[in-house]
C-alpha cells in the first residue's frame, strides 16, 4: 500500500490514526520485524511499554520486545544483525505489538527495497459508519 493511500484513509471520518508499516521477516530466524513511524505507530497501538531504554533516534537502532530480548540475551546497547544490517538495541518493550523487533520505517524501506517490501497501513477508528445504500 502506498503511503499516500494511508493519508487518504486518515482523512476519512471516524479514523483516529493511520500508521504506515513495512513488515519484514528475518530469514535466519523467521521473526517479524516492523519498520514503523514511531510516533504514529505508538499512537495507534496505545503506546509501547518500555522495560528498558528508549525509542529509536537513529537509523541503525532497534527496539526489541521482552520475549526476544530474554531469548537472545539482549539488553540496551547490544549489537545485533537483522536483515543483513547491524543494529544497536536502544529499547526493550513489553511484547504484544505484532513483531519482535521494530526499526525506523525508512531503514526498513532501504533494506527491503521499496518495491519488495510488503507495506501496509494499520488504522484505528472509534466508530465505523455503515455506507448508505444508493439506488441506481
Amino acid at each position: 500500500m502506498q503511503e499516500s493511500l494511508g493519508e487518504k484513509i486518515a482523512a476519512l471520518g471516524g479514523v483516529d490514526e493511520v500508521a504506515p508499516t513495512v513488515i519484514l521477516t528475518e530469514p535466519k530466524n523467521l521473526v517479524m520485524v516492523y519498520g514503523i513511524d514511531y510516533k504514529r505507530f505508538n499512537a495507534l497501538s496505545k503506546g509501547f511499554l518500555f522495560r528498558d531504554g528508549r525509542p529509536f533516534e537513529g537509523a541503525d537502532e532497534v527496539i526489541a520486545d521482552d520475549i526476544i530480548a530474554q531469548t537472545r540475551h539482549l539488553k540496551v546497547g547490544s549489537q545485533i544483525t537483522l536483515l543483513n544490517h547491524e543494529f544497536t538495541v536502544c529499547g526493550v518493550v513489553a511484547h504484544g505489538k505484532g513483531a519482535r523487533y521494530f526499526i525506523p520505517i525508512r531503514t526498513a524501506q532501504e533494506i527491503a527495497g521499496r518495491r519488495s517490501a510488503f507495506r501496509c497501513s494499520m488504522c484505528e477508528a472509534k466508530e465505523i459508519q455503515k455506507p448508505r445504500a444508493r439506488k441506481f
